[in-house]
């Protein structure tokens, strides 16, 4: 498994062994936060299970 997709694993072994966590948060370390006036629109993905962020064309398949 290439180390990027290690990550996913992780992420559902967390979510399983705590169920009742509404968020889980992942944050490579090579990323920063530019905006700190940015609000999480948590209403937006309430019906959502896992939210992934970036480009779109090769997260999701068509």
């Amino acid at each position: 498994m290439d180390s990027y997709w290690s990550k996913l694993p992780i992420i559902r072994s967390t979510m399983m062994a705590h169920p009742e966590v509404e968020w889980i948060w992942w944050l490579d370390a090579d990323a920063i936060f530019t905006d700190m006036e940015f609000k999480i629109p948590l209403e937006r993905y309430k019906d959502h299970n896992l939210i992934v962020h970036g480009w779109s064309n090769m997260v999701y398949a068509e």
